[in-house]
C-alpha cells in the first residue's frame, strides 16, 4: 500500500497541482493503520483521520462508491462471457466509466471534466467483454492458417483513445492491443446461468472463455469430450457413433 500511495501522491501534486492535507479511512489495520503508512503521512504532514470501529457510514463517500463500482462490475460480468475471476478488470472499467459519466453532485458535469477542466473523449468506449479480432502480421501467418486473432475486451489503458486491454484465450493472459475490430453485437443469447454457454455440462476449458454449450450439440458427445485451450473440439473416439450416450 505504501508504494501505491506514494505514486498517487506524486500524480496528484505534480500533474493535477493539488495538495493532500488529510487522509480519512476506516480502521483497516492491515491496510492503513500501521506504522509504515503512518510514517509516510507524518513525513508529508498529512493529517490521519480514522473512523470509529464498526461505523462504515462515517466513511460514507468511499463506502458508497465501492458499492457502486461493485454493482456495475457485477452487471457487466453478467452481460458477457467472461468468468467471475475477471472481477478486478470489471471494477477498474466501472471506475473508468464512472469518471466519464455525468453526476448530479457536479451539476451534470463528469468527474473527469471537473478534475481536468476538459470534456472526456468517449469515442473509444466499447462493450465490456465483447469479442474483438486483431489481424496477425504477415510474418505470423501460414498459408492456410488464421489471419486474425480472437480477443475479449477487458478495459482501457489510462487516458489512451487507441489502446485497450484484452483477454487472450490462446495465450491465457491479459494483453494491450490497438488496431482491432470490435464485434460488440456478436455472441449467443445468455443461458439460464447468466453466462454465454458456460453451463455445467459444457466441457469448456474455463480459461478459454468461449461461448459454446456442448450440452446443446446433439452429436452424441460423451462426458470425456471437451474443448481444448485453443478452442478446438476434441472428441473421445468411444463416444462418437450411433446410439452413444450424451
Amino acid at each position: 500500500m505504501c508504494p501505491v500511495f506514494r505514486d498517487f501522491k506524486n500524480l496528484v501534486e505534480l500533474q493535477l497541482k493539488h495538495h493532500i492535507s488529510q487522509f480519512r479511512c476506516d480502521n483497516g489495520k492491515g491496510e492503513y493503520d500501521n506504522e509504515a503508512f503512518r510514517s509516510i503521512l507524518t513525513e508529508y504532514g498529512i493529517t490521519f483521520e480514522l473512523s470509529p470501529p464498526y461505523t462504515q457510514h462515517k466513511n460514507g463517500v468511499s463506502e458508497r462508491m465501492i458499492q457502486t463500482h461493485n454493482a456495475n462490475a457485477h452487471a457487466m460480468l453478467l452481460d458477457c462471457t467472461l468468468l467471475p475471476s475477471m472481477w478486478a478488470k470489471g471494477i477498474s472499467t466501472a471506475n473508468y466509466l464512472h469518471a466519464r459519466s455525468p453526476t448530479s453532485s457536479n451539476n451534470g458535469m463528469t468527474p473527469y471534466e471537473k478534475l481536468f477542466e476538459r470534456k472526456p473523449e468517449v469515442s473509444p468506449l466499447r462493450r465490456f467483454g465483447c469479442k474483438a479480432s486483431k489481424s496477425l502480421p504477415a510474418s505470423h501467418r501460414s498459408k492456410f492458417g488464421r489471419r486474425a486473432h480472437p480477443l475479449f475486451m477487458l478495459g482501457y489503458v489510462h487516458d489512451s483513445t487507441t489502446i485497450w486491454r484484452f483477454w487472450d484465450p490462446h495465450r491465457r493472459q491479459v494483453i494491450q492491443a490497438s488496431n482491432v475490430t470490435f464485434l460488440e453485437s456478436d455472441g449467443l443469447e445468455p443461458n439460464s446461468s447468466g453466462r454465454l454457454g458456460l453451463g455445467a455440462s459444457s466441457g469448456l476449458n474455463s480459461s478459454a472463455g468461449l461461448g459454446l454449450d456442448v450440452a446443446a450439440v446433439r452429436f452424441g458427445l460423451g462426458a470425456s469430450s471437451e474443448l481444448n485451450s485453443l478452442g478446438g473440439l476434441r472428441l473421445d473416439a468411444t463416444a462418437v457413433g450411433l446410439g452413444a450416450s450424451s
